[in-house]
């Protein structure tokens, strides 16, 4: 007989596997790898960022500190929050272009998952009730309060693990929920500096702090195609096992 080639017998690629195989990879957050949160109790005082940069999420203030729920979302454990609890990732260099992957819930609208600089500075993302139709998850860049635009997804249902992303390019942004994505919106307005990053709500408290919880959470520092963004959410869809379309 024969040999069978071994060529036959590969395996046939699963995938993206790891995050840090897209470039520009900034942050990692991923609730759970035990070996990444510091817990004071049974809140976290320390989420560490797996992207090799360091960009560590930390709150000091017990009070504000995110709960750890273990085996909360298939077996794995999330972070959640109820009110002012949050996280903030130190200030390093902003770039125009920038993608963010999570894995969240929401237990009502106008609750912030993140933000980037003051807030009224910097793209954010966030579970808000346009008065045209219920909740949806919406990215959002701007300046000031009259420059600011939103791109918005389908609706939302509250209490819903889902995966979303933002993605903000040079003019515009677009924001998917569980694969799908709604219209772009564009702005003119480019922004340059160092900013912080703020987790669980937006940058100033008590501005929409999220009620729920994330169970990762992945930004790069470029604008990931729509092929790149469908790679890391098919990523987070099996390994936290939420369908997307």
């Amino acid at each position: 007989m024969c040999p069978m080639n071994p060529r036959l017998l590969r395996p046939r690629a699963s995938g993206l596997t790891d995050p840090r195989q897209l470039a520009s990879l900034a942050v990692w957050l991923d609730g759970s790898d035990s070996t990444t949160i510091t817990l004071n109790g049974s809140t976290v005082s320390e989420w560490r960022d797996k992207s090799g940069n360091a960009r560590h999420a930390a709150q000091a203030t017990a009070a504000a500190q995110p709960t750890y729920a273990a085996n909360d979302l298939n077996g794995r454990a999330t972070l959640r929050t109820a009110a002012a609890q949050h996280m903030v990732i130190p200030a390093w260099t902003y770039t125009p272009s920038n993608t963010a992957l999570f894995v969240f819930r929401a237990a009502n609208s106008n609750q912030g998952i993140w933000q980037r600089g003051a807030l009224n500075n910097g793209p954010r993302n966030a579970v808000q009730d346009p008065a045209s139709a219920g909740p949806r998850l919406r990215t959002t860049i701007h300046g000031t309060a009259a420059t600011q635009v939103h791109a918005e997804g389908p609706a939302y249902s509250f209490n819903t693990w889902v995966i979303g992303a933002g993605v903000v390019r040079t003019g515009s942004v677009r924001v998917y929920q569980n694969g799908v994505f709604g219209a772009d919106a564009t702005y003119t307005l480019q922004l340059s500096g160092s900013y912080d990053m703020k987790l669980f709500a937006l940058s100033t408290l008590p501005a929409l702090p999220l009620n729920g919880g994330i169970a990762e959470f992945i930004y790069y520092d470029r604008d990931l195609t729509d092929g790149e963004v469908t790679q890391v959410a098919r990523y987070l869809s099996r390994k936290w096992n939420i369908a997307i379309s």
